[in-house]
């Protein structure tokens, strides 16, 4: 589906141009959004080990802070308990924003400066548009995201909360009443989402003894309506683009520029990672100039197989999101051979997956213990530096039932 194809009705492009973008409309993303960069500050905040979430005291009192703190009643409330910030925490990833420093029970959530000086280069617009686009694209990506119930990419969520309720007119006044939401197809974060971007306005009552939101009206803005109609219409051409700014700029001429990302910062020293297969474990040691492909290569050496398969790396960008980096024959976007181990972002402790030969499944763990600046370079790498059992009989895994069908005959 081509642009040129594509048409906004006239009532629609008369509010999209008609409409201000600043820190009081349309919704309160602006504001939020500038309160959670504030809460961040210049140290950072502390995040959650596995999946680098915020922290209990962190959530409740950032929550506070918001324009609309969200009413619950959790003894022990996590991040997902506060659906706004659980969005908010998302974009602020999704963006680039922001990345994880430190290690192990000491990490943060920290600014990117470089990143920043972009953002604050951008008009209000711009940052509305930003961070939409980041929200319908790439928020859904991330790792937090996926546990989040984002079971479509959220431009579609987005749209089916949108036009579930251009048909069913969800209201409700009593405020011991809940709006009867479907949440197997309308995950709340997107409730929450279409709140913070003004797509929808939400009125709560106090929450019910140990539960969560108790929102007791929804409804449509009638700049919501006319998203609802433009993002229905043009769906297809979105999801393929994955932006709407060469459809949106004719009516909203102040997006001009969008946030630059500063890219991962490579590293060039030694790295020491664990590779782990079953109970079987080799430690190794590889500069960050060699490439992942080499890094394959020596992952199959030391456990004594072939190297005659496809493979892939799967790991986390700077954002948070998931990404693959695989074997050159498959021709992906991220091949093993045009990246390196320093162009990983990955801190001590944490964890790459390796999928060797996608017909046997041969699931690798790689866990990188540790990171030198200096090293000797005069030595032989990569190093295997130890070694824990024997590597498992790389084919004859799985037998062919053929072959246990004619074994049965002939005997």
């Amino acid at each position: 589906m081509s642009k040129e194809k594509l048409k906004i009705s006239k009532e629609d492009a008369k509010i999209l141009g008609n409409q201000k973008f600043d820190m009081k409309q349309p919704g309160t993303i602006l504001r939020d959004f500038d309160t959670l960069l504030s809460f961040i500050g210049d140290e950072g905040i502390y995040v959650s080990v596995k999946h680098n979430l915020l922290t209990l005291s962190s959530l409740r009192e950032l929550n506070s802070r918001l324009t609309h703190p969200i009413l619950i009643d959790f003894k022990h409330p996590v991040q997902k308990s506060y659906p706004n910030i659980d969005i908010l925490y998302l974009l602020v990833r999704a963006l680039g924003l922001t990345a994880i420093a430190g290690s192990g029970k000491k990490r943060r959530l920290v600014i990117d400066k470089k990143t920043e000086q972009s953002w604050n280069t951008l008009n209000p617009t711009e940052r509305y548009f930003n961070l939409l686009d980041a929200l319908l694209f790439n928020a859904g990506s991330n790792v937090a995201a996926q546990a989040r119930g984002f079971f479509d990419s959220p431009i579609i969520t987005i749209n089916r909360l949108l036009v579930w309720m251009s048909k069913e007119g969800v209201s409700s006044t009593d405020a011991n009443t809940h709006v009867e939401i479907p949440f197997h197809l309308i995950p709340i974060v997107t409730i929450a989402a279409a709140d913070l971007f003004g797509f929808v306005t939400i009125k709560q009552a106090e929450p019910e003894k140990g539960k969560g939101w108790h929102i007791v009206e929804i409804k449509p803005t009638t700049f919501g309506s006319a998203m609802q109609s433009i993002i229905e219409s043009c769906l297809p051409y979105f999801v393929f683009n994955k932006t709407l700014q060469p459809l949106f700029q004719p009516y909203i001429p102040a997006w001009k520029n969008n946030l630059v990302v500063a890219k991962q910062e490579f590293k060039a020293g030694l790295f020491t990672f664990k590779v782990s297969l079953e109970d079987v474990w080799r430690r190794i040691a590889i500069p960050g100039t060699m490439t992942l492909e080499k890094f394959s290569d020596i992952i199959l050496d030391a456990f004594n197989f072939d190297n005659d398969h496809l493979y892939a790396f799967t790991l986390k960008d700077k954002r948070g999101s998931i990404m693959d980096v695989c074997h050159p024959y498959m021709e992906d976007e991220l091949s093993a051979d045009e990246s390196r181990v320093g162009d990983l972002c990955i801190r001590k402790g944490e964890s790459i997956k390796y999928l060797y030969d996608f017909g046997d499944n041969w699931r690798f763990s790689i866990k990188m213990e540790g990171y030198q600046e200096e090293y000797d370079k005069g030595l032989e790498y990569p190093v295997i530096l130890e070694t824990h059992g024997e590597s498992p009989a790389q084919y004859g895994r799985f037998v062919d039932d053929d072959e246990v069908d004619g074994a049965d005959l002939i005997q």
